[in-house]
């Protein structure tokens, strides 16, 4: 699984306006991840963490891990500025800003075209990201995206 998750995405690479990134691993990630038991995710969750991402930080890997849990939860677009938590340094766009915060960035999923828009990546600041801490947030807070949207969502 973790191999699976590492290859989701070279989304990092974008920050380079040149690159053409490919996400066509991040459905397949987070639909594999989905139907494991929820103590399987926890634990598939917690490992790739601990080895890619806190406390030290492999870049492209936890960005894959990043946008994936963006595609394994059906995040609202927008939280009140008070519900939302921040687990890593990604240079989001909400910060910095009075509007609400944008949760599901940089994912945009249209359920009507089965898609997910990804945007490119705008850099990282500090230490590493806490992975577990962001799944175990969107767990107790958001539900997954079901396994059938998971099996028709083109990430792009």
């Amino acid at each position: 699984m973790t191999k699976l998750i590492e290859s989701a995405s070279d989304w990092a690479k974008t920050i380079d306006p040149t690159f053409k990134p490919r996400y066509s691993g991040l459905s397949a990630a987070a639909l594999q991840i989905a139907e494991m038991t929820p103590q399987g995710r926890k634990a598939e969750i917690k490992a790739f963490s601990h080895q890619y991402c806190f406390p030290q930080m492999n870049l492209e890997k936890s960005a894959s891990l990043y946008l994936m849990l963006r595609i394994l939860f059906d995040l609202p677009r927008e939280v009140p500025r008070d519900r939302a938590k921040v687990f890593g340094g990604w240079m989001h766009p909400s910060i910095g800003e009075v509007t609400p915060f944008q949760m599901s960035w940089p994912v945009t999923v249209n359920p009507e075209t089965d898609t997910a828009a990804v945007q490119r990546f705008q850099g990282y600041s500090g230490k590493g990201y806490d992975a577990f801490g962001e799944y175990e947030y969107f767990e107790t807070n958001f539900p997954l995206r079901s396994k059938e949207k998971l099996k028709k969502l083109v990430a792009e």
